[in-house]
């Protein structure tokens, strides 16, 4: 692992915040599915591929809310269905 070694007379502070990765926003999304119940996802990226695995999800029968900065996925009342080729592509 390398180092930053900072020089000088002030220490610094503060906070960055960092959005989350889509990369692993969507399967977790998926991982959901295995819970049959509710899962609150913190920190998603605001992406159209959230939005598509989001539509997914509605699809096959599970309730999706956005709040500011959480994804609740109710996915109690989920159920197999095909997806179609449509809903695949519009997911990277």
């Amino acid at each position: 692992m390398s180092r930053i070694i900072i020089c000088g007379g002030k220490k610094l502070y503060g906070s960055v915040n960092v959005q989350g990765s889509k990369n692993s926003t969507l399967p977790v999304m998926a991982a959901c599915l295995l819970n049959a119940g509710i899962s609150v996802l913190g920190n998603y990226p605001a992406i159209a591929d959230v939005d598509g695995m989001q539509k997914i999800l509605e699809y096959i029968g599970c309730l999706v809310n956005r709040n500011d900065d959480e994804l609740v996925i109710d996915s109690k009342n989920a159920a197999f269905k095909p997806i179609t080729a449509q809903m695949a592509r519009k997911l990277r």
